[in-house]
């Protein structure tokens, strides 16, 4: 089974909240590395981007799910 039968598998309450929790995973990620004075520049771009992804991956749950358009 492929993950896009799997995603299309899930009801849509379960994609949007789904995407809602990867949305605010997101944000706190990306408020981490604001807020808690990171130092390593390394660290820093591994959380940026992985808050960055996290955040848009749960856009776009929310997005491709029917009801929410």
């Amino acid at each position: 089974m492929s993950m896009t039968e799997r995603f299309d598998a899930l009801g849509e309450k379960e994609k949007v909240g789904g995407g809602a929790v990867l949305l605010v995973a997101g944000v706190l990620i990306l408020a981490l590395l604001t807020f808690a004075g990171v130092g390593s520049r390394a660290l820093q771009i591994v959380l940026g981007t992985v808050g960055v992804i996290t955040v848009v991956i749960g856009v776009l749950s929310i997005g491709i799910s029917e009801k929410s358009v």
